[in-house]
């Protein structure tokens, strides 16, 4: 079954009333709009902040420089902490960056 926003008549129609709905802003969207800023290097991680997968990273946990989406499960646990996201340049079979990968932490 193929689900769209459509399905969900009662949605927020513009982000400020998303971010209106008290539990939301109690508890978050569990999705990229809960990330305010991507860290610049040396940063460290902090409430609602994004960082890339560096290329030591991929290579450590995936075994290559550029990884693909077979890679994904390889580089998930380099989201460990709660409302912190990372992404990754995903790339296709011929080594072209293709798309922007982004996950967070979906432990306790």
């Amino acid at each position: 079954m193929i689900v769209c926003a459509a399905d969900f008549p009662d949605r927020p129609r513009s982000e400020e009333e998303l971010w209106a709905d008290e539990r939301v802003q109690e508890s978050g969207t569990h999705s990229i709009l809960d990330m305010t800023r991507v860290l610049v290097d040396g940063e460290e991680p902090d409430f609602g902040t994004l960082a890339p997968v560096t290329e030591a990273e991929a290579l450590a946990r995936a075994g290559v420089a550029r990884p693909t989406r077979a890679h994904v499960e390889a580089l998930a646990p380099l989201a460990e902490q709660r409302w912190f996201g990372r992404y990754a340049v995903l790339h296709d079979d011929v080594g072209a960056p293709s798309e922007i990968y982004f996950w967070g932490f979906s432990g306790d």
